[in-house]
């Protein structure tokens, strides 16, 4: 069995972990970094058209048209620089997730429309024949497979981060918004309207089956209290003591 993780503050267990769920905060790919998002959307969408026109394949111009939620998972169970920035400095906690079960619920066919999407960090001096190999790299990981060429193309940059990132160690649940177009009529007249999030909607959130969660551990500077409290509450949710340590 795989493991992920997902480091967060401690308060952050209790809106996740629930008795009958684990509930997932998904976030719109425009609230990350406004430069990362610009970057990634001005330097990849030419080189995916690109391999699109060398391979026949069709090329959507909308780069972003299936609107993609995200859910940040890390593959180091013990990042000193996660429980840093992402932990609350050692006060709070990481989350152990069961990687065989989101590959299940991570698929196009899900009730939620999804995919696991591995990272690839970008150095800062990237040529267009390395940004290219790397972007081919991630469209042909196995979680892509299931999607058409150029849609893989699409995940795939999701994928995509630069090169100081690199401690993240990131894996991406990237879910989507089906609404890509509003309808109108004027007069008889049809006019279609693309949609675009509201930032009010920036966030999303997603369910995932209980046995997801395998573990949790909480930082160094974790209070004894917090560790009883967080035990008492995985008590209460049905789920075994057994699940709860302290970072060592």
């Amino acid at each position: 069995m795989g493991l992920l993780y997902h480091y967060t503050s401690f308060q952050t267990l209790f809106e996740i972990v629930k008795p009958n769920k684990i509930i997932w905060l998904a976030r719109y790919y425009k609230y990350f970094s406004k430069k990362d998002y610009e970057w990634i959307r001005n330097e990849a969408q030419p080189i995916v058209q690109e391999i699109c026109k060398e391979n026949s394949w069709w090329f959507d111009p909308d780069f972003q048209m299936y609107r993609p939620y995200i859910i940040s998972f890390c593959a180091s169970r013990n990042s000193k620089y996660m429980w840093k920035y992402f932990g609350n400095d050692g006060h709070g906690i990481n989350i152990v997730i069961n990687e065989d079960i989101l590959r299940n619920e991570a698929t196009l066919l899900s009730k939620v429309p999804a995919l696991l999407v591995p990272c690839e960090y970008i150095k800062t001096r990237w040529t267009k024949k390395g940004l290219k190999e790397t972007i081919m790299n991630i469209a042909n990981s196995e979680s892509l497979q299931e999607c058409q060429d150029d849609d893989r193309l699409l995940y795939a940059t999701m994928g995509l981060l630069k090169e100081h990132y690199w401690r993240q160690k990131e894996i991406r649940y990237v879910t989507i918004e089906q609404k890509i177009a509003e309808v109108n009529y004027d007069d008889g007249d049809i006019i279609v309207i693309p949609y675009e999030v509201p930032e009010n909607q920036f966030n999303k959130f997603v369910d995932f089956p209980k046995e997801l969660l395998n573990g949790i551990i909480l930082g160094k500077e974790a209070s004894q209290q917090d560790f009883y409290k967080a035990r008492k509450y995985l008590i209460s949710c049905g789920y075994s003591p057994d699940i709860i340590r302290k970072q060592k």
